[in-house]
């Protein structure tokens, strides 16, 4: 047991293998209990607005092109090729 404090899912199921019936009891619960996380999970999500909307506003913003073109523009914009700094890149 490593000393450990909390038991999972798994320490329960390991415990429940020899009895089928409690086995599949238990399987099934925390099937439904992640089913549930995940479902409340996208409600909070969708509410507040988070989630996917912002990396469709960073795609947009860059033309689709992404992150790390996002990146370099950013660099760029800091360091023109005329200014005399450099971003370490040859």
């Amino acid at each position: 047991h490593g000393k450990r404090t909390t038991v999972n899912t798994d320490d329960a199921k390991l415990l429940a293998r020899r009895s089928k019936a409690l086995l599949n009891f238990i399987t099934e619960k925390c099937n439904e209990l992640a089913t549930s996380n995940a479902e409340q999970k996208e409600k909070r999500t969708l509410a507040t607005g988070k989630g996917k909307k912002k990396s469709d506003a960073r795609l947009e913003s860059t033309g689709g092109r992404g992150t790390t073109a996002l990146r370099s523009q950013n660099l760029e914009n800091r360091y023109p090729s005329g200014s005399g700094k450099s971003n370490g890149r040859t």
